[in-house]
């Protein structure tokens, strides 16, 4: 009886070892794949590239994928057309202008109360654009319109609870061209028939774009003669035409322009219709 009680003690002992024994196996193991993916992860080195965010600021690569960090969030807004904000709401523009409502104040006087001033609402923002920042207050009486770095803002209606405002460029700078297409009949003769000669590109939808970024800065159309223009703020762009319904024809070359201070740069933007 004893040799069975000692047996059975000796394999009691030698299962406890054996459960030690894996359980520092499994131990030994995580320590040195963590120690491997620490080892891994303070050697990799990303490159110094950053990108340009919609409200103009720059994120970098970071992680072991090198990966380039989410930009700020906010709502995507565009030039000349009315937004609606909300307290704490911020607006980003395509060029990278940023704009946050951070309070809307009511100065009015209350009824059966008797006042000197009728008072008023006003909001007061935060404009970003480009490292720059300052604050501006519009208001439902005075400062409807408040002009700053080349861009004019308007309050168009106000509430206790929320704004609605127009932003356009302000600049007096600018482009201005005339997009013509051609050919119009299938031969051309010399001298040209008057009736062959290009005709103006009417209702032609045009993007303008930052070229440093192809950011869309804005998206007008030609007029019934072929004309457009667009307030822009000094700097390069690239300009596309297209027709509305982006079919293939008529084709239109991309032009490169450098909009310079106080000035509009005249296009000639020449499109192919097809016709051989």
């Amino acid at each position: 009886m004893k040799n069975i009680k000692k047996s059975k003690n000796q394999k009691g002992i030698a299962n406890i070892l054996i459960i030690a024994i894996v359980f520092l196996l499994i131990i030994g193991g995580l320590y040195i794949y963590i120690n491997k993916k620490l080892v891994y992860l303070s050697l990799v080195v990303c490159s110094m590239d950053v990108k340009l965010c919609p409200d103009g600021s720059y994120v970098s690569r970071a992680g072991p994928n090198c990966e380039f960090t989410s930009c700020p969030t906010g709502e995507t807004a565009e030039f000349n057309k009315a937004i609606v904000m909300n307290i704490s709401s911020e607006a980003i523009f395509p060029d990278g202008l940023s704009l946050i409502l951070k309070e809307i104040n009511d100065s009015r006087c209350k009824p059966d109360v008797q006042c000197i001033w009728q008072g008023e609402l006003s909001a007061l923002f935060n404009v970003k654009i480009n490292g720059f920042s300052e604050e501006i207050r519009l208001g439902t009486v005075n400062n409807r319109k408040v002009s700053l770095k080349g861009y004019a803002f308007s309050l168009e209606d106000a509430t206790e609870n929320n704004v609605t405002i127009i932003v356009s460029m302000n600049s007096d700078s600018g482009i201005s061209g005339y997009i013509h297409m051609g050919p119009i009949c299938p031969v051309q003769k010399d001298p040209i028939d008057p009736n062959c000669e290009d005709k103006p590109f009417a209702n032609a939808k045009v993007d303008i774009m930052i070229k440093s970024s192809n950011i869309l800065v804005s998206s007008i159309k030609s007029d019934v003669n072929g004309n457009f223009s667009a307030n822009l703020l000094p700097g390069t762009y690239l300009i596309k035409v297209s027709s509305q319904a982006d079919s293939v024809f008529p084709r239109c070359e991309q032009k490169e322009v450098i909009v310079t201070a106080s000035k509009f740069t005249s296009l000639d933007i020449s499109c192919d219709t097809g016709i051989r």
